[in-house]
Formats: C-alpha cells, sequence, structure tokens
C-alpha cells in the first residue's frame, strides 16, 4: 500500500504558501486581501464555529473522553476542541501545518500527529470520537475518504460516534448518465491534478485545492458495512460575523455533516 497520501503534496505547498488561508478559504482572507487573516481572527473564528459543531454533537450523543481530529489544520478549531475533550489527537498529512498549529495551540491535552495521508496512527478501539471538518472534500477521491471511514471505524471504540463534514449529492435522475458525466469530470481533475503536483514537486508552481463530493446513498452503504449504526445527515447554518453585509441578513455559513455511532460486537 502507498503510504504517502497524494494530497500531502498541495497541503505542504500550502503551509508554505498561506496556512491560515488554505485551512479556512474564505474570499478576502488570503495573504495581501483586504481582509488577510491574523492568528487572532483565525482562532476567534474557530471559537464560534466549534461552539455549535459541539452542540450539534451533543445533541446526537458524544463522549467526550478523546476524540481525533482528522485533518487538524493550522488547529483552528483543534484549540477550542481541547476545551471539550480530555485529550484531542490532531492529525494532518502536512509537517508544516503540524507546526504552525503547534506554535499557537499550546493545550497539555492535544497531541500533534504528522499523518502518512491513509492511515490514522493511533491502536484500535481507542478513542471514544472522531471528527473533522472541511477536509474530506479535499480527499483526492471518494476512495481516499472510504479508506479513512476505515480508519474510523477501527481507531473507535464501541459506541464511539463520529462527526464528519462532507459535501454531499445524490443523482434525482438519468443516473447512469449523470455517473458516467460526473466520472469524466474526475478523471480530467485527476490529470490536472497530477501535473500541477508534478510542477509543485519540481518548485515552479502553486497550491490548489482539490474538491470531492459523495453519494449519499454510497455514505450510508459505507457506513453500514463498516459497522455504524444510527447514521444521520445534518445542514446546519453557523453564525459567522465574517460574512456579514450592511444592510442584510447576518452572516451565516451552511455546514453538512454526517453522524454515525460505531455498533457493538
Amino acid at each position: 500500500m502507498n503510504t504517502k497520501g497524494p494530497t500531502k503534496v498541495e497541503w505542504s505547498a500550502w503551509a508554505a504558501e498561506d496556512p491560515l488561508y488554505g485551512a479556512a478559504t474564505w474570499p478576502g482572507h488570503q495573504r495581501g486581501g483586504q481582509q488577510a487573516w491574523t492568528d487572532e481572527a483565525f482562532y476567534d473564528s474557530g471559537r464560534s464555529d466549534w461552539g455549535e459543531f459541539a452542540r450539534r454533537w451533543q445533541g446526537y450523543g458524544l463522549n467526550i473522553a478523546n476524540c481525533v481530529e482528522i485533518g487538524c489544520g493550522a488547529g483552528r478549531l483543534t484549540k477550542h476542541m481541547a476545551e471539550t475533550f480530555g485529550h484531542v489527537y490532531a492529525i494532518d498529512v502536512s509537517p508544516g501545518m503540524i507546526g504552525y498549529a503547534k506554535r499557537h495551540v499550546q493545550a497539555g491535552n492535544v497531541s500533534f500527529l504528522v499523518t502518512n495521508g491513509r492511515t490514522i496512527p493511533l491502536k484500535a478501539g481507542t478513542v471514544s470520537a472522531a471528527f473533522s471538518n472541511h477536509a474530506f472534500h479535499h480527499f483526492d477521491s471518494v476512495a481516499e475518504g472510504e479508506r479513512y471511514f476505515e480508519e474510523i471505524s477501527r481507531t473507535l471504540a464501541e459506541d464511539g460516534s463520529l462527526m464528519i463534514n462532507l459535501d454531499l449529492h445524490e443523482f434525482p435522475a438519468f443516473i447512469s448518465l449523470q455517473r458516467r458525466v460526473y466520472s469524466l469530470v474526475r478523471r480530467v481533475g485527476d490529470l490536472r491534478a497530477a501535473a500541477r503536483r508534478w510542477r509543485l514537486q519540481q518548485g515552479n508552481g502553486t497550491a490548489f485545492m482539490r474538491f470531492t463530493s459523495y453519494e449519499i446513498s454510497w455514505m450510508f452503504t459505507t457506513l453500514a458495512r463498516l459497522g455504524f449504526t444510527d447514521p444521520e445527515v445534518s445542514i446546519f447554518p453557523v453564525p459567522s460575523p465574517l460574512f456579514e453585509r450592511p444592510g442584510k441578513h447576518p452572516g451565516m455559513r451552511l455546514h453538512s455533516f454526517v453522524f454515525a455511532r460505531k455498533g457493538r460486537g
């Protein structure tokens, strides 16, 4: 098995070019932008988001003993997750992102771990919760997402739960045709990504992001196959002052998450 996930290339580049914007890609917040991220604003935005995420998760059912966070990036949410869980294992494929997070998140109950992009570096059945936000939709393929669901199943203890942010879709009609078109689009995207990664490795490219959406029926089937129970999809708004516009409704950002629980036996 390849021990180096393909997304490691671009996320190492983001860590070098603009780690805060790479982790929270909001319009105007890139380096040199009108609202370029500062460390203070970046981590403050994580506090409000995590407060709403935690409330939703607790409503579903949450054991706060410990948690693995997949794709922690610069630690925008990790910093505040440490106030909820007994221990947080924050993992990411990018050593640069992990290094930035370590410098700004110094809670004693957080362990930062660089992963190979394929596995979760924890023993089986050792965590009570698994979380990820804005990571699965940057995976190189649905197969990569499936591999991480398998790893979550392996590392979660019985009755442990997951809360994973996913971009979801369903094909309402002409399913076969739409799947073929989508597959073709993905293949073209794979070729473009391979070319851009090669340029990065040659030192003359710029950081980029891939976007992967997951079919809803695939998600439920995969969770059932891996022994998860009580799956739920929740789409909800999170207040965000950074998205407010004068004379319009308060700033909101929609988030879509799947919840599920590790079955017994």
